[in-house]
């Protein structure tokens, strides 16, 4: 019954039906992973991640730098959770999807700027944090603001259209009106 579940929802989205488990185990990992009290756990871990914000140096409630890096790499590393089971459902297929090595990429960065800081005891510039809204977006209940993301990036290239016109006509307009002030100042003279 499992795998015919899983067929008939493939089915309904229009999905390949390539990504079936393969044997008893895998199906077990792809149940967990579809499964409501995960993809909980993983949100719970982005919202946590994100509220990090809060405890950081310049915050209204500054943790010590100890307890804030062993924060940050507990909740990092309970993002993996998710990529466990995924990896025991689709196996090496994993490495090939663009958003899942993204994550883990992020995941691995974060990790070593966070031991970095936890061993010298001292916070330094992180540029890294700018990423942590992706662990929100990737996640199956925020798929409103995959869209909304989505939309806003496939928006861009009309605006930027509109600005580089904008820029030549305020160039070209620039360009005259130097040349008539200067036409002016030149019979003054």
């Amino acid at each position: 019954p499992l795998f015919r579940s899983r067929f008939l929802r493939e089915g309904k989205s229009n999905l390949s039906f390539g990504d079936h488990p393969k044997c008893s185990k895998s199906l077990a990992a792809a149940n967990v992973v579809d499964g409501v009290i995960l993809n909980a756990f993983d949100l719970t871990s982005g919202i946590c991640v994100m509220a990090l914000a809060l405890f950081e140096d310049p915050a209204a409630w500054p943790l010590p730098v100890t307890a804030y890096c062993l924060l940050e790499i507990f909740f990092l590393l309970s993002l993996l959770v998710h990529s466990i089971f995924y990896f025991r459902w689709k196996g090496s297929k994993m490495l090939k999807e663009p958003k899942l090595l993204i994550k883990h990429l992020l995941i691995v960065e974060m990790l070593i700027e966070s031991l970095i800081v936890l061993i010298r005891q001292q916070p330094h510039l992180r540029f890294m944090r700018l990423f942590r809204p992706y662990f929100l977006i990737t996640n199956r209940y925020a798929k409103g603001m995959k869209r909304v993301i989505r939309e806003m990036i496939q928006s861009l290239p009309p605006v930027l259209d509109v600005m580089i016109l904008l820029i030549v006509f305020i160039t070209i307009f620039s360009v005259f009106g130097i040349r008539k002030i200067r036409r002016r100042a030149l019979n003054r003279e």
